[in-house]
């Protein structure tokens, strides 16, 4: 691959951080990011696209591209007239070779085609698990799922986060699917932290139906002698009986809620928390995880979260299947100091060897650049 191709990374979450660091961003934009540092590293161009409210904040910098307004439009007919014409403006204007694109939806597959009628190469990201299988078709209509399902065909290379994701896409497009762990970008301390410098349980993430607010509920209502602290914005989407738990977490004595608080925080919070909790339904490859790891804090999570059984097989967290049992394993872990803190080396020495940024990326590269 020669360097002097260039990269388009299709993500309007993206632009908004650029703008507002303290705009929520998740695990795929961040991934975006890791991506565009890595390759600048290795000597590649890369550009931003995505849509804004605002383009004229973009306006001086020559490797960011708005495709269109938000909101300009009316609704449906704005893809014929405002957000096709100007998503194919922004990928000509880039005049990129390869486009990326990191959560799959309906939207992908019409990226895809437009990518394609400007003789580019489409690359596409798997972000989670009910993605690949048959949760995903019984979310959505007939009509959006159809092109979703276009994004796979028309796409050259695509990018697994784990195992479960690999081995189902692989079945149909095993030419073109590869599974390359998520880079890091971020400093990594040098030697775990004694547990006795360590207090409580971090919770990090949008509350939403996906992160299982109700499992997180009963936990903390169980372990009222552990502090819980939860940080994360609210989604406007949750279903009563989630709505209601909210309010009894909110409510219990050992529960601290931070709301939405920036990456420095986040990476103190869990600097100072024993371990990290993950009670979602599902998962892709958490960048929580990663960002757990790199202060030396254990993950606790469901065994279908285990990503390659990573947890399980370098001790960087424990395995639960439900209250009791999460009561179990955390008096385990909390019981000897040196059992934590070989825990904690464990996870600084799995981020180092296995999401290092910049053999990540070269793995991407490989990955894009091999014939099918």
């Amino acid at each position: 691959m020669k360097k002097n191709i260039k990269i388009a990374f299709y993500d309007s979450n993206v632009l908004h951080y650029l703008k507002d660091p303290l705009h929520p961003t998740g695990g795929a934009a961040k991934q975006v990011i890791a991506w565009i540092k890595g390759l600048s590293e290795l000597g590649y161009s890369t550009t931003l696209i995505g849509s804004h409210n605002d383009p004229a904040l973009f306006s001086k910098d020559n490797n960011v591209f708005v495709s269109y307004i938000d909101n300009k439009g009316v609704r449906v007919f704005r893809y014929f007239y405002v957000r096709i014409p100007g998503i194919l403006k922004a990928l000509v204007k880039s005049k990129c070779d390869y486009v990326y694109y990191g959560v799959p939806g309906h939207f992908t597959g019409l990226l895809s085609i437009l990518t394609k009628l400007c003789g580019k190469k489409f690359i596409l990201r798997i972000s989670n698990d009910y993605l690949v299988d048959i949760r995903y078709k019984q979310q959505t209509d007939m009509l959006r799922y159809f092109f979703y399902k276009i994004a796979f065909l028309l796409s050259d290379s695509i990018i697994c986060q784990n195992e479960y994701q690999y081995n189902i896409l692989k079945v149909n497009y095993s030419k073109k699917t590869k599974l390359i762990s998520n880079p890091f970008l971020g400093s990594v301390e040098q030697k775990g932290v004694q547990l006795c410098k360590r207090n409580g349980i971090a919770w990090i993430a949008t509350i939403q139906h996906q992160k299982n607010i109700l499992l997180l509920y009963d936990i903390a209502l169980k372990m009222p002698e552990i502090k819980f602290t939860i940080a994360g914005n609210i989604s406007n989407k949750l279903s009563v009986l989630e709505n209601e738990c909210l309010n009894k977490l909110q409510m219990l004595p050992n529960v601290e809620m931070l709301g939405f608080i920036d990456k420095n925080k986040v990476n103190k919070l869990l600097a100072e928390s024993v371990i990290l909790l993950n009670t979602s339904y599902y998962e892709g490859f958490s960048n929580t995880f990663l960002e757990a790891f790199s202060v030396g804090t254990p993950v606790f999570t469901l065994s279908h979260n285990d990503p390659g059984s990573i947890i399980r097989n370098y001790k960087i967290g424990l395995i639960y299947d439900n209250v009791e049992s999460f009561k179990d394993q955390y008096k385990k872990l909390v019981s000897s100091d040196s059992l934590y803190l070989e825990y904690s080396n464990n996870c600084l020495e799995y981020l180092k060897k296995n999401h290092q940024l910049i053999l990540q990326t070269k793995e991407l590269l490989n990955a894009i650049r091999s014939k099918k």
